[in-house]
């Protein structure tokens, strides 16, 4: 599939493979150009690309098994070497729309120019354009005039352009190939997990016959495309994210941004990339003292315990974090934008997790679980987050039902079948080791206990699970909670 090599935001530099990246000229490298990780740090390709695309001013990557560099030289990768053992690439995901120079963004068509469409500014260059982009979590483009030097960061989707000497329009489109993407299915958790929900498919419809472009454009018109998997035959633009994939003959899949595997397990979620973003309400400007509660750093100095008042105080829905505050959100419709604000951090926060495919699923069990008539979803959310061991919930014309033990689900149409999972990362959680009062405390436990617990993963992911819950297993430590390596 000729599509596979260009579909990537990535593309090889001098044919990529067998090159190391080099600056002005080939014999031009200095440590300063680059970050460079470990093998054990960031061990695939993948994952340096990953970082790469999470990483401000990333121009490239140089990957080998002796390890990753992130280049951030501001002129970025001019040339390279030979190196039979490395690979080097350019990170460009910025794509000219329309394919040439000299066109004007629009949204919906060639008439929608609204200024709520756009953010501007003035900038010394399209790279200087790019960055402010790049520091905008809703960027979609951008559209630079070499006229006035004015920069607009589009916000919303840019489905037109045109014709405009002297300004060019960029969509910003960090499609990564997920897997190698060629002759591969987007999955969900594994490679079975293909539920109908996970995406919408749109079957021949292409205006000038089978296009990788078209299908990624119905991506970006799409709040919430977590990637595509593309064939001549359809696009599936895919909202859950795509954590793994199969060998299907004919098929690209593509991720929308990088996936981090982690971003599933902890119970808040980052907003909008989470680090030096302040939570607002309906707009970047939307801040007022009704919104939260402000907690002092003497019951709340580490995130972990920002996290735990959270759980516990009714009608908390996000955080917001700094090592001098931190604010409990319990708005009504929650945080929906944030502000840049070095330092801090909003998180967002969701321990329910849609069950076997999303939606249109009942969940069943052998017990039977606690109802009551509740008018919303999020109210029938917070009778299982006050209930003693509540596993999950199921929702449906009002009636809600709280599980307290294992639950599967069947199909069901209008039914929303959820589980509960209020795990909280300790220490940061990756490659940390759970214990008890101590280091040294890793004695195996066995019995029912009736306490806050610590659940951890063979994978090195430690956990904290601030609910009240029976459970018998040699795997859960109790009391004070310290991990170390």
């Amino acid at each position: 599939m000729e599509i596979g090599t260009t579909a990537d935001a990535f593309q090889p530099i001098d044919g990529g493979a067998g090159r190391a990246c080099r600056g002005a000229n080939q014999t031009d490298t200095q440590p300063a150009y680059y970050i460079n990780y470990n093998p054990w740090e960031v061990p695939t390709l993948a994952a340096c690309k990953a970082m790469c695309s999470g990483t401000a001013d990333c121009r490239g990557i140089q990957f080998s098994i002796y390890g990753c560099q992130i280049w951030t030289r501001p002129e970025g990768i001019e040339n390279t070497a030979i190196s039979p053992d490395l690979t080097c690439l350019r990170y460009s995901p910025f794509r000219l729309a329309g394919g040439f120079p000299g066109r004007s963004c629009r949204g919906n068509d060639s008439t929608d120019n609204a200024p709520s469409n756009f953010e501007w500014s003035q900038v010394a260059s399209i790279s200087a354009c790019q960055k402010n982009c790049l520091d905008t979590p809703e960027c979609a483009g951008i559209d630079y005039d070499d006229r006035t030097s004015g920069c607009k960061v589009w916000t919303r989707s840019i489905l037109a352009s045109v014709k405009s000497n002297d300004v060019t329009c960029m969509r910003y489109e960090p499609f990564l190939a997920a897997d190698g993407g060629v002759d591969r299915s987007c999955r969900g958790a594994g490679v079975t997990d293909e539920w109908p929900s996970y995406y919408v498919v749109h079957n021949h419809t292409w205006s000038t016959g089978p296009s990788i472009d078209e299908c990624k454009e119905r991506c970006l018109a799409m709040p919430g495309c977590r990637g595509l998997e593309y064939t001549k035959a359809s696009c599936k633009v895919w909202t859950n994210p795509i954590q793994s994939t199969a060998l299907q003959q004919g098929s690209l899949c593509l991720r929308f941004g990088s996936f981090d595997p982690y971003e599933l397990l902890d119970a808040f979620v980052a907003v909008h990339g989470g680090q030096d973003r302040a939570c607002r309400g309906s707009n970047s400007s939307d801040i007022d003292a009704s919104y939260y509660t402000s907690i002092g750093p003497a019951r709340a100095g580490t995130l972990e315990a920002c996290k735990a008042l959270c759980m516990r105080t009714s009608g908390c829905n996000a955080i917001q974090f700094s090592l001098s505050e931190c604010q409990l959100w319990t708005r009504s419709h929650g945080v929906e934008a944030t502000a840049l604000t070095e330092g801090v951090q909003c998180l967002r926060l969701q321990p329910f997790r849609d069950f076997d495919g999303r939606q249109d699923r009942l969940c069943q069990s052998l017990s039977q679980p606690d109802s009551a008539t509740v008018g919303t979803l999020e109210e029938c959310q917070q009778l299982c987050s006050e209930a003693v061991k509540c596993t999950g919930i199921n929702f449906n014309n009002e009636i809600c039902h709280v599980f307290t033990g294992e639950f599967s689900s069947i199909p069901s149409p209008g039914s929303r079948c959820s589980s509960f999972q209020p795990f909280i990362s300790v220490d940061g959680g990756v490659d940390r080791a759970c214990r008890g009062s101590s280091a040294g405390d890793n004695n195996p436990i066995l019995g029912f206990h009736k306490m806050e617990f610590v659940y951890w993963m063979d994978s090195g992911w430690c956990f904290h699970v601030l609910s009240l819950i029976f459970v018998i297993t040699d795997s859960v430590l109790y009391s004070s909670v310290t991990c170390s390596d």
